[in-house]
């Protein structure tokens, strides 16, 4: 299968989840996103996705996650601004002996959409390193993480205008 065919698959998947709190379809064009699949992610849960990730989000501004289970082994990275990731109810990052996220001095950034989950013995959920401003953080579902889900330093930094909502964080923190 060709990566155009994947990504109408992907198109019409997401046909699916087109209501108010998930990814909506309008927003969906198959040239202004790149997936994890089209660095050779497997997004089944059999192998370790976390280097074809982190190249998505370096080279792209959007990144779609499909439906699936994404396996990591060191935290996804973010370091530059207006990164938008996203994925639907059915898209899972599984964070082994990691962190899920490491965002630094984020600007412009917007997460939502996914399941990020520990092992229990994996850091925390997502962290902000430094200060930023617009970001938004929507309809993440964070779990199992021995350390906090949210985990940040704003404070130090200053952080303006952000949205945290719809989120919910189960089994985090000590």
């Amino acid at each position: 299968m060709n990566i155009l065919n994947k990504k109408e698959k992907t198109i019409d998947t997401l046909k699916k989840y087109n209501d108010s709190r998930y990814v909506r379809y309008e927003e969906i064009n198959s040239n202004n996103y790149k997936t994890p699949q089209d660095y050779g992610a497997d997004g089944r849960g059999f192998s370790d996705d976390t280097n074809a990730i982190n190249q998505a989000i370096e080279e792209n501004n959007i990144i779609y996650f499909p439906p699936g289970t994404y396996n990591i082994t060191s935290p996804i990275l973010i370091s530059s601004a207006g990164k938008t990731i996203y994925g639907t109810r059915d898209t899972k990052i599984i964070a082994k002996n990691c962190a899920g996220f490491l965002i630094s001095n984020p600007n412009n950034i917007e997460l939502r959409d996914l399941q990020i989950v520990g092992n229990n013995t994996s850091n925390h959920g997502i962290i902000i390193n430094g200060g930023g401003y617009k970001n938004s953080f929507t309809n993440l579902s964070i779990s199992n993480f021995k350390g906090d889900g949210f985990h940040t330093n704003w404070f130090d930094a200053g952080f303006g205008v952000s949205v945290i909502e719809k989120c919910s964080f189960k089994n985090c923190g000590n």
